[in-house]
């Protein structure tokens, strides 16, 4: 299950998953393996696009997004305000997305084969 928490503290939960969100990750320890900003909230598409630059293959070679998170949850956060950030597990990365457009993909552990 997909348990959630964002600055908020409002959780929401996905079913069939064992990732998380979370924002607790300190994001002064590590330098980002990739960082992109929008002018505004990304988008499903662009979250995906970023983690794809990080991997150096074409989106479509990765998972569904909506297969690890709600997507429609995380626009929903976005859309909150500026200040709004949150960040998940995503195919062996930690991903922190921000309502400013920023996308920033992390190392996070081990990739699936």
């Amino acid at each position: 299950m997909l348990r959630g928490y964002v600055s908020s503290q409002y959780p929401f939960d996905r079913a069939g998953s064992s990732n998380y969100m979370d924002d607790t990750m300190p994001m002064d320890e590590v330098d980002p393996l990739v960082s992109t900003r929008a002018a505004s909230p990304p988008t499903t598409g662009e979250i995906v696009a970023t983690i794809a630059s990080a991997l150096g293959t074409a989106p479509s070679e990765l998972p569904p997004l909506q297969e690890s998170i709600d997507s429609e949850a995380v626009q929903r956060v976005l859309e909150t305000g500026h200040r709004s950030r949150l960040s998940f597990r995503y195919y062996g990365f930690r991903i922190v997305v921000g309502a400013d457009g920023t996308v920033a993909v992390y190392p996070g552990g081990d990739r699936p084969e």
